[in-house]
């Protein structure tokens, strides 16, 4: 496999995913980490879609934990990363998927060929390509496919919080940056017909799903989970929330 063209912000993701995957993994992957992703990022992500055979890419996969659930619900799963540790680790997770690893930028895609594109948390990545991305997204998307996504949003009351945060954990590339999901929309209007758009991410979000980055020990999770799980129904407001989920479908423009 050839290796993959990057950028020099995507070059230093990649390294940095490579060294630290495995504590990435502990923390994100962790029975609780995956509780807290299932019930409320996954259950309105995947509301409503039929994934029986239809062919799915997870872009930006990670480990493939995503992938793996959804090929539980039938889904011909296909995942791309750059990290080669996370390709990996899903290559393991998801036997019998394909995967690609290269920069999405530089990802040669078939037009009209998925039925499903998901992206878990990885379009603040691609500053400044997040408009090339979706427009990738869109041609390789079947008639009436979905684009679905979970990622940070710059909407809330506490962006400053997420500013703050990025600037002093070194760990953030200065790429990176949470998405105007209204200008997002503005700008693919004509290329989309957007479905539902829900908000989330509270306290558990911080201290149970993030605990890498805000430095829970693994061993806390599970009694911060009890305490703090019932809370996030409070943080489902746009102004309240640290994360959009989007479901999109593809619109046909007449040539």
């Amino acid at each position: 496999m050839k290796k993959p063209i990057l950028s020099s912000s995507e070059f230093k993701q990649m390294k940095h995913f490579d060294k630290y995957g495995p504590i990435y993994e502990k923390h994100f992957c962790s029975d609780v980490g995956l509780e807290y992703q299932k019930k409320f990022l996954w259950k309105p992500l995947l509301k409503n879609i039929n994934f029986n055979n239809k062919r799915v890419l997870e872009a930006f996969c990670g480990t493939g934990e995503l992938s793996k659930y959804l090929a539980s619900l039938g889904a011909v799963c296909f995942g791309n990363d750059i990290s080669k540790y996370m390709m990996d680790k899903y290559e393991k997770n998801c036997p019998g998927c394909i995967v690609y690893r290269d920069s999405f930028v530089n990802l040669s895609l078939k037009n009209e060929f998925f039925d499903v594109v998901v992206v878990h948390t990885g379009l603040h990545h691609l500053h400044p390509y997040l408009e090339e991305g979706i427009d990738k997204i869109w041609k390789c998307l079947k008639p009436n496919g979905y684009f679905i996504f979970v990622e940070p949003h710059s909407e809330s009351l506490i962006e400053f919080l997420r500013k703050l945060w990025y600037k002093i954990d070194k760990r953030f590339e200065k790429n990176e940056a949470a998405i105007s999901i209204s200008d997002l929309e503005r700008k693919n209007k004509e290329k989309f017909i957007f479905l539902n758009k829900k908000f989330a991410g509270g306290l558990a979000y911080f201290f149970v799903f993030q605990s890498l980055t805000v430095g829970t020990p693994l061993w806390l999770k599970p009694f911060l989970a009890k305490i703090l799980f019932p809370f996030e129904k409070l943080f489902r407001t746009k102004s309240l929330s640290f994360v959009a989920i989007c479901q999109w479908k593809k619109k046909q423009i007449d040539k």
